[in-house]
């Protein structure tokens, strides 16, 4: 049975969210659910007025959905908030989230316009290029753009693994998210003088000093106590209280990178 599509444009593949699978199979299947029309959607004793681009979420049910933990959703989520790919709207029992310039990217009367531009070719074909031009610049300038201290592939080494990008990136969502919080929100230059200085240190080592500066409450990224290397005591380990994993001991970390809980 048909049931539409979807357009997945090759902007998808900026800022390295290729290089994190479980993001990009999020933001594909985001799109995929997202309302292409007006729509009411009942959620317990709620009617929610959705718009087109919009989607009720929650984390629960796309982790069962995609297979995902909890946790690789919120920091997925978090990801695409902060690449701009995505508004949430917050409710204590569920969440609206709003795919960023959803009639820019998903305008479904491509295909309709091409045919009247086909059968109108013989007659002015001149007219018609020009539209086509135009209607190219007008695409042009409302292509959204990534937020000023969105993650930069580009300034970190080409040689790092999907894995070790895929951990740099959800370590910047998280520090971007806590300079947001604290209403310290990253410039361009500043973003790229941090990333820059993370991109000198092994990967572990620069989640560990954005990790080190978020437990601390610093407005900027130092080196690690104990000399630029992860403070670790052969022998002694730290277990989460929330999903019990258990990781080797590190001074600068204060909490799970999995779940967030706390470490003990």
């Amino acid at each position: 049975m048909h049931r539409g599509f979807i357009k997945l444009w090759r902007k998808s593949t900026d800022h390295g969210l290729l290089q994190n699978p479980n993001t990009f199979t999020l933001w594909c299947f985001l799109l995929l659910r997202a309302s292409h029309k007006p729509y009411q959607q009942v959620v317990g004793n709620q009617v929610v007025d959705l718009l087109p681009g919009q989607v009720v979420v929650g984390r629960k049910a796309l982790a069962k959905e995609l297979g995902q933990t909890e946790a690789k959703i919120r920091r997925g989520l978090k990801l695409l908030e902060t690449l701009g790919n995505v508004t949430i709207s917050r409710t204590n029992k569920f969440s609206v989230l709003s795919v960023v310039n959803w009639g820019t990217y998903q305008n479904q009367d491509g295909a309709n316009d091409q045919q009247v531009d086909q059968q109108a070719a013989n007659k002015r074909p001149t007219d018609d290029q020009q539209a086509a031009t135009n209607k190219n610049e007008e695409n042009k300038k409302n292509e959204k753009k990534p937020p000023a201290g969105a993650f930069n592939r580009s300034l970190f080494p080409e040689s790092l693994c999907d894995a070790d990008v895929a951990k740099l990136m959800d370590a910047w969502a998280l520090w971007y998210e806590y300079k947001r919080e604290q209403r310290k929100t990253l410039t361009k230059s500043t973003a790229t003088s941090q990333m820059k200085k993370l991109a000198q240190e092994a990967p572990d080592v620069a989640v560990a000093m954005i990790e080190q500066s978020i437990a601390n409450g610093w407005i900027g990224l130092f080196e690690l106590k104990g000399g630029g290397q992860q403070a670790t005591i052969g022998g002694n380990t730290l277990t989460c209280v929330d999903c019990g994993k258990t990781i080797p001991f590190n001074r600068a970390m204060k909490n799970c990178k999995e779940c967030r809980g706390a470490l003990k």
